[in-house]
């Protein structure tokens, strides 16, 4: 929605941000090719493409953080589109302090997860192997577990907090 997408874009650039548009997930593809971007805001439904479609292709190359922009509002697309590819998912009209709110979180969390120190790339816990690089959980025999991006998120807060206790809003972010 060319309305909404400028809406956002004017309100993000006001604040700081480097903000580029595409209206297609062709174009989207385009500014990804030319260079880093920290996070995507996606509508479900593009003129070229589905927007959940793109977000998995899209995570599949880069840990960019992806947010869903979308006026569908039903639990089925909001489930999908987190356990596929989104990191959080908001239906228009769009509240742009929330958007703003959710996005620096988002940011946050991710500069985090990637400082360096931060966090070691494998775990190991009993016979389970945690491998945090690429996102993979197996048995020491080298069976893989397969785990959705959340149950994985979760299952890695978990290995790193070492028997910590975490707060059910943490989780809730993570």
């Amino acid at each position: 929605d060319p309305v909404t997408r400028s809406m956002i874009a004017r309100y993000f650039a006001n604040d700081g941000f480097d903000v580029q548009e595409a209206a297609s997930a062709a174009e989207c593809r385009a500014l990804l090719r030319r260079g880093a971007v920290d996070l995507i805001f996606a509508d479900i439904h593009l003129p070229d493409a589905n927007g959940i479609a793109l977000a998995q292709e899209i995570r599949a190359e880069s840990p960019v953080g992806i947010i869903f922009v979308t006026q569908q509002d039903n639990e089925v697309d909001r489930v999908v589109g987190l356990e596929t590819a989104g990191d959080d998912y908001v239906t228009k009209p769009v509240n742009l302090r929330e958007l703003m709110a959710r996005s620096r979180a988002l940011l946050r969390r991710r500069r985090l997860d990637s400082a360096p120190g931060n966090r070691r790339a494998i775990m190991t816990f009993g016979p389970y192997i945690l491998d945090l690089t690429r996102r993979e959980l197996s048995i020491t025999s080298g069976e893989q577990i397969a785990l959705t991006r959340g149950e994985f998120d979760l299952l890695a807060a978990l290995a790193e907090a070492g028997g910590r206790p975490l707060y059910r809003d943490f989780l809730a972010e993570v």
